[in-house]
């Protein structure tokens, strides 16, 4: 396996396909992946269940030298381990209505990290208090103490997604009242805009009152070095990759036609790079609903919600 890997921009449950026009949306540039260049199945053999003591796990996500876990305990929403060796590092982020408390357990696969005067950072969105936060992550960890400073305030009430592109630029997603469109736009040191690369994702949309309004929900991510954002629905067979400057705008198809999924299958995991070229594809024996990569210890982690079971599997000698 290569040092680095360029990027994982989703994990997809392989489905078959129906006739669904509704659920075209996407930029004029489509590409149409029918084979990955390398196909990897682990069994159940080569997983090994891991117990971190952690209970009402929601997500988790790897950076760097840490795994860190997005939970519903209240004590600390977000609880911090140590790779290779597992160790608990603390658990910080309240539930409750101080200053520097969550209502809401955030989702940490939706943070950026970024840098800041050295200091390792990620966003943290404050949906009841409509703030986009910073969580630095050096000085909590050294000091055994919270560091939660407010990157934004006075969010708009009706979007429900903030992405942190840089600190006067930030990108929002609401959902129309009639539920069939979600309208994306930046904010740029407090006007709002709307390049054209946001135009096609804005205009597509579901018919109303037809059950399917989970079409529209989508994991997004944005990487500070390559200055792209990456879309993936959910329920659709497709993501899209653009630059907020507009420079880059492509779809990437997984199958012969841009659809709706239905009838789940086995689990797999689609790697690309950044340029939506395919990399890999890992098959897996167990359900997954979150997944990294520790690329320094050569390491695939996985985690059902149903299930509440992490997966640990070694992926040393896997090429990407």
């Amino acid at each position: 396996m290569k040092k680095s890997l360029a990027i994982v921009l989703i994990g997809l449950v392989l489905s078959s396909c129906s006739t669904n026009p509704e659920a075209h949306m996407a930029f004029e540039e489509v590409r149409y992946i029918r084979e990955f260049p390398r196909t990897y199945s682990l069994t159940a053999q080569d997983a090994e269940s891991v117990d971190f003591g952690i209970i009402g796990t929601q997500d988790f996500i790897v950076h760097d030298s840490l795994l860190i876990l997005s939970t519903a305990n209240k004590n600390g929403f977000l609880t911090f381990l140590s790779l290779p060796d597992h160790r608990n590092l603390g658990s910080y982020l309240l539930l409750g209505n101080g200053p520097q408390e969550f209502i809401m357990p955030p989702w940490i696969s939706q943070s950026v990290f970024y840098r800041e005067k050295g200091d390792l950072c990620f966003t943290l969105h404050n949906v009841v208090r409509k703030r986009l936060e910073c969580f630095n992550v050096t000085r909590t960890l050294e000091s055994k103490r919270l560091h939660l400073s407010t990157i934004k305030d006075s969010l708009v009430s009706t979007a429900f997604r903030f992405l942190y592109i840089n600190d006067s630029t930030f990108m929002c997603r609401e959902i129309t009242s009639d539920e069939t469109r979600q309208i994306q736009y930046f904010i740029e040191n407090g006007r709002r805009t709307e390049p054209l690369c946001l135009i096609p994702l804005n205009e597509s949309r579901v018919d109303p009152g037809n059950g399917n309004y989970n079409i529209l929900a989508t994991l997004i991510q944005y990487n500070p070095d390559r200055r792209r954002v990456v879309e993936a629905p959910t329920l659709l067979n497709h993501i899209n990759l653009y630059a907020p400057d507009g420079s880059f705008a492509r779809t990437i198809c997984v199958g012969k036609r841009l659809d709706k999924t239905k009838d789940k299958i086995s689990p797999v995991i689609q790697l690309f790079d950044w340029d939506g070229e395919p990399l890999a594809e890992i098959r897996l024996p167990y359900m997954a609903t979150a997944f990294d990569f520790d690329l320094k210890n050569g390491v695939l982690y996985t985690f059902d919600r149903t299930s509440e079971q992490f997966q640990k599997y070694d992926i040393t000698d896997l090429n990407f």
